[in-house]
């Protein structure tokens, strides 16, 4: 799974780099405006590696992922004034920052130890 930080956008893609399925937050992204969008040049295979995409490979990073969709919806639909004027980027970016915050100073961790059946199956 990668995250295109500029379009608030998600996306599966195959063994050959190619966008399979994609969505916008948590709405699909129609199949037309998916090729218009990451398969336009047919000879050149995109790399998915620039500054505005990010690779999830670890299972951490489903809580940042999560937290952008959510954020994304809420731009979106026009739910909070303060995200009006912030890019996708700028969203991504506060996400991994404050999801960083977390972990490093302890809060997830003192939580789950003071009351471990709350979040621990």
């Amino acid at each position: 799974l990668i995250i295109d930080t500029q379009r608030g956008n998600f996306l599966k893609i195959d063994r050959h780099k190619y966008v399979r399925v994609a969505y916008h937050g948590f709405d699909p992204i129609s199949s037309t405006t998916r090729k218009h969008l990451y398969n336009r040049m047919f000879n050149k295979v995109p790399s998915f590696t620039e500054k505005g995409f990010v690779n999830m490979d670890t299972l951490f990073q489903l809580v940042d992922a999560h937290l952008f969709a959510l954020l994304v919806e809420m731009k979106d639909q026009d739910e909070h004034e303060s995200l009006d004027s912030k890019t996708y980027e700028e969203i991504y970016r506060q996400v991994r920052e404050c999801v960083d915050l977390c972990h490093r100073d302890g809060v997830i961790k003192d939580e789950v130890a003071r009351n471990p059946e709350k979040y621990i199956v």
